[in-house]
């Protein structure tokens, strides 16, 4: 009985089939080696993100933890008490009313605020500006007025929601109510902010170079997302943007 020869593989056979194999395992480890070093570097990423809002976080609660304490050292001065005591029974007593503007100018702490005003929280003086550092007396906006009544009723100061005109300075206030011993409000003090001159670029600021970070402060305003702040990367965007809740595409 004959049996078929088999043809031997061709010169080179072997060294074509092992440099295809090693081809191939290089390919396959460098595919793993890319895919673990992106999701590493996504986990980073996400670490970095995580620990910047953390850090945001707590400037803008170390920032309000100031204005509250601030508007509670100045009501709560006895001699603060006092003189607004006496102003409220002889308000054109002239000596009492400069030593009054003066301690309002003191609790502006240099720039820190923009204004000090003492409003009246009693009988026909309710919302009415008594005292005031600047030119002219500033007004009392919907949201501060809001913020005075809660003041009054509670035993802590309390912010003002975000106000101001459209385009122009987007204001904040923090009221205490100035109270007599017996704890009865007298009036009320107003520290007024500009959140555009320290608040909102604390929050727009990025610490690292990125051509895409982007930090909002958000508030829910009925069905609408408000965004009371210029964007960093869009600036033509209004100072008080609005997106509906229903754009499902905004990460607001």
């Amino acid at each position: 009985m004959r049996f078929a020869k088999t043809k031997a593989p061709p010169d080179g056979f072997f060294g074509l089939l092992a440099f295809a194999i090693i081809a191939l395992a290089l390919l396959s480890g460098g595919v793993g080696f890319y895919r673990h070093k992106a999701q590493q570097i996504g986990v980073d990423q996400h670490r970095v993100i995580a620990a910047i809002g953390l850090l945001k976080s707590g400037q803008i609660q170390s920032w309000r933890k100031e204005r509250l304490a601030d508007a509670s050292a100045t009501a709560r001065k006895s001699f603060f008490r006092r003189e607004v005591r006496e102003f409220l029974r002889n308000p054109n007593n002239p000596k009492l009313r400069a030593e009054l503007q003066e301690r309002l100018q003191i609790s502006k702490k240099g720039d820190i605020y923009q204004s000090s005003l003492l409003i009246g929280v009693q009988g026909g003086l309710v919302g009415q500006v008594l005292l005031h550092t600047e030119r002219s007396a500033a007004p009392i906006d919907p949201p501060a007025r809001q913020a005075i009544a809660q003041a009054v009723a509670s035993a802590e100061p309390v912010f003002s929601d975000f106000f101001g005109p459209t385009s122009g300075s987007t204001q904040i206030d923090v009221v205490a109510a100035v109270r007599d011993a017996d704890g009865q409000p007298l009036a009320a003090v107003v520290l007024r902010s500009s959140a555009d001159a320290f608040l909102f670029p604390m929050i727009q600021d990025w610490p690292l170079p990125s051509h895409s970070a982007e930090t909002m402060l958000v508030l829910r305003a009925g069905s609408d997302a408000l965004i009371p702040h210029r964007l960093r990367h869009q600036a033509a965007t209004a100072p008080r943007w609005r997106p509906p809740l229903t754009n499902a595409a905004l990460p607001s």
